[in-house]
């Protein structure tokens, strides 16, 4: 399937409109927020990563924790990021159906949600590949390990092909080219929190970011949020 859209925001998936601003696991879309639970903090220049001193304490939970500049060529942090504080609020990006947003907000709150965010990376044209990163933190390792479970499962059930992400201990990797999309998604979860990364562009843009600029991507991340803890 073309841009196989799971739940909260999941980058790419394997299509540009799912990373184009899709909804999808682990996640939502948009920016970060400061004054309600999605509301938007604008990051300050010059470090497109950067957190205000006076951000919220869930925002800056979160810093560090996310692709920036330099990451994905030709890709940077646009715009806001989208700060989810409770599993409600952060389901309510997504655009469910009733039914279904309950049941998304029933699994992470059983999963023990604590707070998301959402970065979105495109180029300076605005026009072309985009990409996603999302961290979803949890009150315990076991809700992280089972949300990326969850979302891998997911993603390959709607039709996009597993591939590998070496040197990200438990990673699942997973999209492809379908059509006149493409798009690659690495997901992993390291101690409490679960980590998603993606990409999408239509299907032979020049200069698009390869599976394996992705999954350089990813590990670059993985080599920073180990510091983290």
């Amino acid at each position: 399937m073309a841009a196989m859209e799971t739940r909260r925001a999941l980058a790419t998936l394997v299509g540009v409109s799912a990373i184009a601003m899709a909804g999808c696991g682990g996640s939502s879309h948009k920016t970060t927020s400061t004054t309600s639970s999605s509301a938007s903090v604008a990051t300050p220049p010059p470090s497109p990563n950067a957190v205000p001193p006076n951000a919220p304490a869930a925002v800056r939970a979160v810093a560090g924790r996310v692709l920036i500049a330099g990451d994905l060529p030709g890709l940077a942090p646009q715009g806001q990021r989208t700060l989810g504080t409770s599993a409600e609020n952060w389901v309510s990006e997504e655009g469910l159906p009733g039914f279904e947003r309950a049941k998304e907000v029933r699994r992470l709150t059983g999963l023990g949600f604590v707070r998301a965010v959402r970065e979105r990376l495109a180029p300076a044209s605005e026009t072309g590949p985009e990409a996603i990163s999302i961290v979803v933190q949890f009150r315990s390792a076991r809700g992280a390990r089972a949300d990326l479970a969850a979302e891998a499962q997911m993603g390959e059930a709607h039709g996009a092909p597993p591939f590998p992400a070496p040197g990200i201990p438990g990673a699942r990797g997973f999209g492809g080219a379908n059509g006149a999309t493409t798009g690659y998604n690495v997901a992993y979860a390291v101690g409490r929190y679960y980590y998603l990364v993606g990409v999408g562009y239509a299907t032979g843009s020049p200069g698009a970011p390869s599976r394996a600029s992705l999954v350089s991507a990813a590990q670059r991340l993985y080599s920073r949020v180990q510091r983290h803890g």
